[in-house]
């Protein structure tokens, strides 16, 4: 049981990593710059990633801005049912609530946007939804 727990905790610290280095790479100004012209799930996709990696770098811009962003993302992905964008969109706001240590609060957000990131195959946000599933209920004890 010992070293099941030990490989989960591996896979997982390995997971975390790979997706901030992932967002880390991403520059805010050419995101910003493809807000500009893009449409449909082009800036669905921009708001998220732009969200995201202005969360992962703190002291950019303040949250308002980032929920701006966010609830944009939520409000177009809704508009054209794209499933993907809206549990990025719910995944952005559990990370958000989860950076502001409000864990009871960004769980129902996360448990919301994983099945719509199984549905749409995207592994990533799959990934960095169980990690921060797994680190608010640490952080609240439940484990």
């Amino acid at each position: 049981m010992r070293k099941f727990i030990l490989i989960l905790f591996l896979i997982n610290a390995n997971i975390c990593g790979l997706s901030q280095l992932y967002v880390a790479t991403l520059n805010i100004d050419s995101l910003k710059a493809v807000l500009l012209t893009a449409k449909d799930t082009t800036r669905i996709n921009a708001l998220n990633l732009l969200s995201r990696r202005i969360m992962f770098n703190t002291g950019t811009l303040p949250d308002s801005t980032i929920l701006q962003y966010i609830t944009e993302a939520m409000v177009l992905s809704r508009k054209i049912n794209y499933h993907k964008g809206i549990g990025n969109a719910l995944l952005n706001k559990g990370i958000e609530a989860s950076s502001n240590q409000h864990y009871n609060k960004s769980l129902p957000f996360l448990h919301q946007a994983l099945p719509l990131l199984i549905e749409s195959n995207d592994m990533y946000g799959i990934l960095s939804t169980y990690s921060f599933m797994g680190q608010a209920f640490q952080s609240l004890g439940d484990n």
